[in-house]
């Protein structure tokens, strides 16, 4: 049989133990407490689901981790989870905002170099009309000088044309003042002998 000495030390060390016990629940109660099954208050509002009702008292997110690692296998799972990590680092931030910001300077440039381009095709498309136009103009000019000189070199053979003609009357105008000076004199010339 133990001996009461036995006894009252075990007593002693029960009655420690639950003072410490006692201490540890009124600690553990003075901090809060995180459940960590439920992302928010809300979510006790709703039904649990499907899932969480067969895994039991496990959270989805653990089952659902469970079940990558089945389906999937454990290296490809933790490849992920270390690739999302990786993601939140802020190296990978910064290359993100500046991959982004590079992005957007370079559709800036595309968009502006594309409305060049049709600036210049316009531009393009006017200096030829224009040029089109200017020919246009030029031909017809040039129509206009050959008919022009046509028309001056008709002009010029009609003066000259004209010019002998009215060469030609003065010389009959000559002729005919002549053959009348003549007639005028021999009309004088016989009133004169027919006087004597």
């Amino acid at each position: 049989m133990p001996s009461v000495k036995k006894l009252e030390e075990r007593g002693r060390k029960l009655k420690e133990q639950q003072i410490v016990v006692i201490k540890q629940k009124e600690d553990f109660k003075t901090e809060p407490v995180i459940d960590v099954t439920t992302l928010h208050r809300s979510a006790e509002l709703f039904f649990t689901s499907a899932v969480s009702t067969l895994s039991g008292s496990l959270p989805l997110g653990t089952v659902l981790t469970i079940l990558l690692i089945h389906v999937c296998g454990a290296d490809l799972v933790a490849a992920v989870s270390a690739g999302i990590l990786h993601l939140f680092s802020i190296n990978v931030f910064m290359d993100l905002v500046f991959g982004m910001i590079t992005l957007h300077y370079v559709n800036k440039m595309k968009r502006e170099r594309k409305e060049l381009q049709r600036k210049l095709q316009v531009m393009e498309q006017d200096c030829r009309d224009e040029a089109a136009a200017l020919q246009e103009v030029k031909n017809k000019l040039k129509t206009w000088m050959h008919h022009i000189r046509a028309t001056a070199e008709d002009m010029e053979a009609e003066a000259e044309e004209t010019k002998q003609k009215l060469q030609a009357r003065e010389k009959e105008v000559n002729i005919f003042n002549q053959s009348e000076y003549l007639l005028v004199g021999n009309e004088n010339v016989e009133q004169e002998t027919g006087q004597a």
